[in-house]
């Protein structure tokens, strides 16, 4: 179902898991993306993130808005840290 490239690079988001902030700390590219996306939205939209990841910077910037935001991962150890102190909704799947 997935390719071996697909595969491997799982396994290696799996391995950096609760260390990812850490692994990658420059977002400047999702601080640009989240606030391009909050200048567009109409207040009180929804708004779903899958493959959160920790949360971080988007759930913060977001929390700061008045929109829905819902935010979803797989990785068990994001699955804690995404909702912490945002005030959003957070789910999961399997």
């Amino acid at each position: 179902m997935f390719s071996s490239e697909t595969r491997r690079q799982a396994a290696a988001f799996d391995a950096i898991g609760e260390r990812y902030d850490d692994v990658f700390p420059h977002k400047s590219g999702q601080i640009i993306a989240t606030q391009w996306m909050i200048d567009r939205l109409a207040s009180g939209a929804r708004v779903l993130d899958l493959g959160c990841g920790s949360g971080v910077p988007s759930a913060g910037m977001l929390a700061e808005t008045n929109l829905d935001m819902e935010l979803l991962d797989y990785v068990p150890c994001y699955r804690s840290e995404a909702g912490t102190g945002s005030g959003m909704a957070f789910a999961t799947w399997q």
